[in-house]
């Protein structure tokens, strides 16, 4: 089951950029995204990642957990899962605001929680 988190902190501690940054970002792929006709783009690269939220974490190397995944819909604000013992990491990083957290190993049985964002998924490329 997926919960919903709720923010302690507006402002991220380790934010790598000011939040009109990350924001112009996201609309920038949501426009690309219109323009190519995609409706939900889901993310769990390291790199897209970290350029869309900023969250950083040392699991994606050895690939023992998939520390994130993100959704990005053109008609609504990202979508952030993460393991539940990442929570706080993702609040020190991120501006992301609907971050959902899960306690197992495979969080793809957790997207269908969310069937308006999984009803047109556009696998990451």
């Amino acid at each position: 089951m997926l919960n919903k988190v709720e923010r302690l902190c507006d402002q991220p501690p380790y934010a790598d950029f000011p939040r009109p940054e990350y924001e112009h970002r996201i609309q920038r792929i949501k426009e690309e995204m219109a323009d190519a006709n995609l409706d939900v783009l889901v993310m769990w690269d390291e790199l897209n990642i970290r350029y869309f939220t900023g969250f950083y974490s040392n699991h994606w190397p050895p690939i023992t957990v998939c520390p994130a995944v993100l959704l990005i819909a053109v008609d609504q604000e990202p979508v952030m899962v993460v393991p539940d013992f990442f929570q706080g990491v993702v609040e020190g990083y991120t501006f992301i605001k609907d971050i959902r957290c899960h306690n197992e190993p495979h969080v793809t049985s957790h997207l269908r929680e969310l069937p308006k964002l999984v009803a047109g998924l556009t696998k990451e490329l």
